[in-house]
C-alpha cells in the first residue's frame, strides 16, 4: 500500500545514512519535499532553493541556533513543514561501565536526546504558529526498551528519548501535532558495526536471540515511520512500536 505524501514537507535528520537516509527516499518516493539535515552534508547549505526528491543541508543537533535557523529557512523555502523525523544519533564505543569516557558519555546524550528536543521543539513551535496539525516521529532503539551491557550512553539516550516522546505527546496532543517513536532492534546499516567488539558478542549471537532469525533492513524502518506520519495513524500518539524481529517479546528460552 502507498502512501500519497504529494505536497508535505518533512524535515529528516540524520538523513545521511543508515535508516535515515532510507527514510528520506521513502518519503521522496511518497512525493513528499524532504530535506536530509546532517553534520555529514560537509558541502550543503543551511536552506533549500529547489523542493525535488531529497534536498540536503548541514547541521549539527547540538546547536539550538541551527536547529532554529534551518526550521526557519524550511518555513521560508516551503511555507510549512508537515512532518519531522527525528534519525540524528551516534552508536557508543562499547566499554565496561569502569572503563566509559565521561565526555563520550556528554557527547550520546547532548546528541541521540538533546537534538530530538531541540528540532523536535523547533518544529513543533513552527507547527502550532502555522496551524499545521502534523507529526513527529523519533527513532528511540530496543536498546531504549531493554537493558544491554555497557550501553550507559546510548540505551539511556533512547530510554530518554521514549519518555520525551511520550510528553510531548500529551502536551501537544490539543494542537493535532501528533509525536510517536519507533523502536529499532539490530537493522542492517553501517552502525551495527559497533556491536562485534571485545567486550561484547559476536553478531552471530545476536542474531540467534531474535525469534526471526535475521537482522532487519533500513525500509522495514522507514515505512512504519511513513504510516504514523500517514493519516493511517490519525488516532495515534504517545507510542512506541519496537521494530525488533521479536526480540522484546521473546523471553529468553
Amino acid at each position: 500500500m502507498k502512501i500519497d505524501f504529494s505536497g508535505k514537507v518533512v524535515i529528516v535528520t540524520g538523513g545521511a545514512s543508515g535508516i535515515g537516509r532510507r527514510v528520506a527516499e521513502a518519503f521522496s518516493e511518497s512525493g513528499a519535499m524532504v530535506l536530509s539535515a546532517d553534520i555529514s552534508n560537509k558541502n550543503a547549505g543551511t536552506s533549500s532553493q529547489t523542493w525535488k526528491g531529497i534536498s540536503n543541508a548541514r547541521l549539527d543537533v547540538r546547536n539550538d541556533a541551527a536547529c532554529n535557523a534551518l526550521v526557519a529557512n524550511v518555513i521560508a523555502a516551503a511555507g510549512h513543514i508537515d512532518f519531522l523525523v527525528n534519525c540524528a544519533g551516534i552508536a557508543e564505543r562499547i566499554r565496561t561501565t569502569a572503563n566509559q569516557d565521561t565526555a563520550h558519555w556528554e557527547e550520546i546524550i547532548d546528541i541521540n536526546l538533546g537534538g530530538t528536543y531541540r528540532m523536535s521543539k523547533a518544529v513543533a513551535s513552527a507547527m502550532s504558529k502555522n496551524g499545521t496539525k502534523g507529526a513527529i516521529v523519533n527513532v528511540g532503539s530496543l536498546m531504549g526498551l531493554r537493558g544491554f551491557r555497557a550501553a550507559n550512553g546510548y540505551g539511556v539516550s533512547k530510554s530518554a528519548v521514549i519518555m520525551l516522546t511520550q510528553t510531548m505527546a500529551i502536551d501537544l496532543a490539543p494542537q493535532g501535532i501528533r509525536v510517536n517513536a519507533v523502536a529499532p532492534g539490530f537493522i542492517s546499516t553501517p552502525m551495527i558495526e559497533f556491536i562485534e567488539t571485545a567486550e561484547r558478542p559476536s553478531k552471530q549471537n545476536y542474531l540467534q536471540r531474535i525469534p526471526m532469525n535475521r537482522f532487519g533492513l533500513a525500509d522495514e524502518v522507514a515505512q512504519p515511520i511513513l504510516m504514523l506520519c500517514s493519516d493511517l495513524a490519525s488516532y495515534i500518539t504517545g507510542v512506541v512500536v519496537p521494530i525488533d524481529g521479536g526480540w522484546a517479546a521473546f523471553g529468553g528460552v
